[in-house]
């Protein structure tokens, strides 16, 4: 009789204590499965991979700012001052297209009155193999299922770092126009800092071919990116390319793959220029920017202040370019290229 009695015991602690779990993470819902942000509560929003799903399934928002870690300085107060858009950033860092399509699936499902996304296109991410990704899809957080989320119900990092410690005061709260940025603001700009991380690739004598990315890249945007550009007409896509420095640039020359990477450029533009719904706007050849390295802090992340100047540039029209504008705008970017005094930085 005492064995049964014990074993029953254990087994109602157990269920209460799995009941306990199941109502405080569905009641809390730091992941937003289930529903927008309690008010007052400090929700904790550290980890791309499982929280913009629900982010993107339950904020209220009318507009998004997709891409990598180039985009994740962007305070979305900016976009609801200077151009009037509830935006909210979903970004991944080193995301691949197969990731933006990820996400636009859960977006385009849950916003059917959505004004316009903010897409951040990376060279590098753009020319990847169509099925590369850098957040493989769990399941059980991009879906709409209920019944499939016992590893988010019963889970004790959920439970302690994401509701235990915010409440007890061991973790701030995030604040959502700022979202992902902790690293990338604390940290050290300055073009000692970015040299200090630069390891040139080794120079390679033969030319990359120039269509070396075009199909790739073709690839990537008619599976991932088009499908939601074509179905959803009435929303703006503003696609820009961000500024990297020029030691990005010392590393392509080292790769010999100008020409290459200069015909992705053109591919993508002229690829989505098809869409009456699509905009572009080229950052890359900004003098000003991209030639002053105290502006990274490695050689492509840049200082926030960057990302402010885009925001007012997407409000202004500054740096828009079109399909025909696109080849000059090439020219220029080629010639600081060319011109830039790499031997100064110890490079040759």
């Amino acid at each position: 009789m005492k064995a049964k009695n014990w074993i029953k015991w254990v087994a109602i602690l157990v269920g209460t204590g799995l009941l306990l779990s199941f109502l405080l993470v569905v009641i809390v819902d730091p992941f937003f499965q289930y529903h927008k942000p309690l008010p007052g509560f400090p929700y904790v929003i550290d980890n791309q991979g499982v929280q913009n799903p629900g982010i993107a399934k339950h904020f209220d928002y009318d507009s998004v700012i997709l891409g990598s870690s180039m985009t994740v300085q962007f305070n979305t107060r900016w976009f609801r001052e200077e151009l009037g858009r509830n935006a909210v950033k979903l970004e991944y860092d080193g995301a691949y297209p197969k990731d933006q399509h990820q996400i636009l699936k859960v977006i385009t499902r849950n916003k059917k009155e959505l004004k316009e996304v903010f897409l951040g296109v990376d060279l590098l991410t753009y020319s990847a193999p169509i099925d590369t990704e850098a957040y493989p899809k769990e399941p059980s957080y991009y879906d709409q299922k209920f019944w499939n989320d016992g590893c988010y119900w019963w889970n004790l990092d959920v439970l302690v770092k994401y509701i235990a410690l915010p409440l007890l005061g061991k973790k701030s709260a995030t604040d959502f126009d700022v979202m992902y940025v902790d690293y990338y603001a604390d940290a050290d700009y300055g073009k000692e800092r970015m040299l200090s991380t630069y390891a040139p690739p080794v120079k390679q004598e033969q030319e990359v071919a120039k269509d070396a990315f075009v199909k790739a890249t073709a690839d990537n945007l008619e599976t991932h990116i088009i499908p939601y550009i074509r179905d959803n007409p009435e929303t703006q896509f503003t696609i820009f390319f961000p500024p990297y420095s020029m030691l990005f640039w010392h590393s392509v020359l080292q790769k010999n793959e100008l020409q290459g990477r200069m015909v992705q450029y053109e591919t993508i533009v002229e690829q989505l220029s098809a869409y009456p719904n699509v905009r572009f706007f080229l950052f890359a050849n900004q003098e000003d920017i991209v030639c002053n390295l105290d502006n990274y802090k490695d050689y492509t992340h840049y200082r926030r202040e960057i990302n402010h100047y885009m925001t007012k540039c997407f409000g202004t029209g500054a740096c828009q370019i079109t399909k025909e504008s696109l080849k000059e705008e090439l020219v220029h970017l080629q010639k600081l290229i060319s011109s830039f005094d790499y031997e100064s930085l110890g490079l040759k």
